[in-house]
């Protein structure tokens, strides 16, 4: 279990669009967490990388940070885009915020990941504590 004071800090409002005025949809909270936590966290993601890059190819790569890999996805999307348009084709496609994660699916989903992917057993139960699961 992790201290309760490294992830409690104060939260502030910081207003999304000031057109909009004070609509309480129109906030978004920001919490400054503990130094301590975001370096804990930044070596747990980081751990967690290493040992994901074996499951995930090439062609996927440009989800991480620091690659270049991102800015050639973009590139191909936009050739296919500007292909389907010219050529009056089609296309379906997606785009999933994997920054969202946490918020967009069940805790346990994600642990359950874990267990498919078989993170380190310590990591799993450190994030399974701060989950509260």
């Amino acid at each position: 279990m992790h201290p309760e004071w490294s992830t409690q800090g104060p939260r502030i409002l910081i207003i999304k669009d000031p057109l909009r005025g004070a609509v309480p949809s129109n906030y978004r909270p920001i919490t400054c967490i503990c130094i301590t936590w975001k370096l804990l966290s930044g070596i747990i993601v980081a751990k967690m990388n290493r040992h994901m890059a074996q499951y995930v190819s090439r062609a996927h790569k440009g989800i991480y940070s620091n690659t270049r890999e991102a800015r050639h996805q973009l590139l191909v999307n936009r050739a296919v885009t500007r292909n389907c348009k010219t050529r009056q084709t089609n296309l379906c496609t997606a785009w999933i915020d994997y920054k969202k994660a946490f918020d967009s699916m069940p805790h346990t989903g994600i642990v359950e990941c874990y267990k498919i992917y078989n993170i380190n057993r310590t990591q799993k139960s450190f994030i399974k504590n701060t989950m509260g699961l």
